[in-house]
């Protein structure tokens, strides 16, 4: 993967990030958020190899942004070959 890919599913998004979180990244990620104002928003940081501070400030202010439209924003990641997604916090999230 190379950018992140986005699919919409009643009121819910949800967000793919790919392994390298670089400037590109960042930018298509703030667009993306912005877009999904009035839904619930899934970011999947499965394939994400490491989380940056700047990452975590970003879903941080979402999280916020989010929470005052009456919207969530979760992050997950899946462990293991064929695991289930796993509900992660923002605050458990490694910082590189």
């Amino acid at each position: 993967m190379d950018t992140p890919a986005s699919a919409r599913a009643s009121g819910m998004r949800t967000i793919y990030l790919p392994s390298v979180f670089n400037d590109d990244v960042y930018s298509t990620l703030q667009l993306a958020i912005q877009d999904s104002r009035g839904e619930n928003l899934v970011v999947d940081a499965t394939y994400l190899d490491v989380i940056d501070a700047r990452l975590i400030a970003l879903l941080r202010r979402a999280m916020s942004a989010l929470k005052a439209d009456h919207h969530s924003l979760t992050v997950v990641k899946t462990f293991g070959v064929g695991g289930t997604p796993t509900l992660v916090t923002v605050s458990e999230l490694a910082v590189a």
